[in-house]
């Protein structure tokens, strides 16, 4: 009766992460400590994986569809050097914001073709600053009268300005749909 209790209140606490985690998916946030975050994601991969080589299945059935996992991990790291390839892009910091719940980047990115970039990040804090999410971009303007003022869009492809953020001042404003 004791380990059907305990094992009662894992699958509750394993559903719980599973909703944050599928949270996460939806909203986009993450954990703002980066270890929470593989942490969760070991625990949402490791815990059926237990379940089901501990269940009372045929062991036939287990060995092919563990021949078949092996397949599929063996398929994805072969392919892994192709997207990362295609996918990886450094990132250099060159100064932050901090203003309430929110922290202003700008960052020199380079991306796995063309030349180096500066691009500001715009990310929102919420539930004590545990958990982030960039939630606009913008780039340096080249106008001098502009030089100050960032526009922050919610994607590179966007025409709606989100935010407008002052460098000079220090100060950002949220853009209304029908003016400021």
């Amino acid at each position: 009766m004791k380990t059907l209790k305990l094992s009662k209140n894992v699958l509750i606490i394993y559903f719980g992460l599973f909703l944050l985690g599928l949270t996460f998916c939806i909203t986009g946030y993450s954990f703002s400590f980066r270890p929470l975050n593989i942490l969760l994601i070991i625990t949402l991969v490791s815990y059926p994986t237990l379940k089901f080589i501990r269940s009372a299945i045929n062991s036939w059935l287990k060995i092919f569809i563990g021949l078949l996992f092996i397949i599929s991990v063996i398929f994805i790291f072969w392919n892994i050097p192709a997207m990362l390839a295609f996918q990886d892009k450094t990132t250099r910091s060159i100064k932050k914001w901090n203003i309430s719940d929110y922290k202003i980047c700008l960052n020199k990115k380079q991306g796995w073709a063309g030349g180096p970039y500066l691009q500001y990040d715009l990310i929102r804090y919420r539930f004590f600053r545990l958990v982030k999410k960039t939630i606009a971009l913008g780039f340096p303007e080249q106008k001098d009268e502009n030089y100050c003022r960032i526009k922050l869009k919610e994607d590179v492809y966007s025409d709606i300005t989100l935010f407008e953020f002052d460098t000079c001042k220090s100060k950002l404003e949220k853009v209304r749909s029908n003016g400021r």
